[in-house]
C-alpha cells in the first residue's frame, strides 16, 4: 500500500505467482488496481518434484485472477489456456524484445575455420543438459575441429564439469556469468537443446541480435522464432543423428553462419525488438487505466 500511494502507481504487472497472490490480497484489502500478469512458459508436470508441480498448479490458478494475462509466444499461450482452462481469446501474445547490434557490426569469429559452438543458460534438466553432453562426446570422440563454450549454472552443472575435464581443449564451462556480451563475442553458432518450458527465450534473440544463428529443439515458442533452413534449424528433442547434420552443416558449409546470422538479426530487427515489445505492452497498459 506505502508503495502504490508513494509512486501514485496505476496498474500492477507481474510475472510470478507468489506476486500474483500478493496483489489480490491488496486489491482486497487496499485499492484495487488493474492488474497484468505474463506467461513466460509452461513445463510438463510430469518433469517436475511433487513440490514443483504444486507451485506451478498455484501460478496457473492465481494467473487466473489478473485482469489480463500476456503469454511471450502461441504456443505459450494454447499450452497455458489448456492448463488453466481458459479461452485462447482472453490471453494476449507479445513476444520478448531484444535490442539489435548495428547490421555492420562484424562478429569476431564470423571467418574462422573452428566453429564455436555456445550454450547459455540454467543447467537443469528441463534444459536438456544431459542430451547435451552426449551430443558433445558424440561430435569430439570424432575428432571434429569444433569448440564449445558453456555458460551457466544449475543442478545440472557437474555433467559440463565433467566433460569439461575429459575434453580440455575442446570444451570450455565459464560456469554463471552476466556478461553477456562477452560470452556471445566467443561462438558463431547457439545450441538450445531445450527438454521443455520453453516460451520466447531470450538467448535465442540475444543471438539473433548478434548475428548468430541457432540450432534449437521444436520445444514451446522456438518455432515460432526461427524460420528452419533461414535463420536456423529446429529438431526434434533427443533426435541426435538430425541434430548432428546440422552442426555438420556448418561446418561444411562456414559462410552460411553469416548468412543465416543476417536473416536471424533481420528477424530481432523486425519482429523481436524491444521498441516492439514496448509499443505494445504500452497500448495494453493504457487500455487498462482508461
Amino acid at each position: 500500500r506505502k508503495l502504490i500511494l508513494t509512486y501514485h502507481i496505476d496498474l500492477i504487472h507481474t510475472n510470478a505467482y507468489r506476486f500474483n497472490i500478493l496483489v489480490k490480497i491488496s486489491n482486497l484489502l487496499f485499492r484495487k488496481l488493474p492488474h497484468l500478469v505474463t506467461i513466460h512458459g509452461v513445463y510438463a508436470f510430469s518433469e517436475r518434484t511433487l513440490s514443483m508441480r504444486l507451485r506451478y498448479w498455484i501460478d496457473y490458478k492465481s494467473s487466473r485472477l489478473a485482469d489480463t494475462i500476456v503469454a511471450v509466444s502461441r504456443k505459450t499461450r494454447d499450452d497455458f489456456c489448456t492448463r488453466a482452462r481458459l479461452e485462447t481469446k482472453n490471453v494476449h501474445v507479445i513476444y520478448n524484445g531484444v535490442k539489435p547490434l548495428s547490421l555492420e557490426t562484424p562478429r569476431m569469429l564470423a571467418q574462422e575455420a573452428v566453429l564455436h559452438i555456445g550454450y547459455l543458460g540454467r543447467l537443469i534438466t528441463e534444459k536438456g543438459i544431459q542430451w547435451l553432453c552426449a551430443i558433445i562426446s558424440t561430435i569430439l570422440k570424432k575428432d571434429k575441429p569444433i569448440i564449445f563454450e558453456i555458460a551457466g549454472s544449475g543442478p545440472e552443472s557437474w555433467r559440463i564439469e565433467n566433460l569439461a575435464a575429459e575434453f580440455q581443449a575442446n570444451v570450455h564451462f565459464h560456469g554463471f556469468t552476466r556478461d553477456i556480451d562477452g560470452f556471445m563475442s566467443k561462438i558463431n553458432l547457439l545450441i538450445i537443446p531445450s527438454k521443455t518450458g520453453e516460451g520466447c527465450p531470450l538467448v535465442l534473440l540475444e543471438s539473433f541480435s548478434r548475428k548468430i544463428p541457432v540450432i534449437a529443439t521444436k520445444d514451446g515458442g522456438m518455432p515460432e522464432m526461427i524460420q528452419d533452413g533461414i535463420n536456423g534449424f529446429l529438431v526434434d528433442y533427443l533426435d541426435t543423428a538430425t541434430m548432428l547434420d546440422k552442426i555438420q552443416y556448418f561446418c561444411d558449409n562456414p559462410n552460411a553462419l553469416d548468412t543465416f546470422g543476417c536473416n536471424g538479426f533481420t528477424a530481432a530487427q523486425e519482429s523481436f525488438s524491444i521498441q516492439k515489445m514496448t509499443e505494445e505492452y504500452s497500448q495494453l497498459y493504457l487500455s487498462l487505466i482508461k
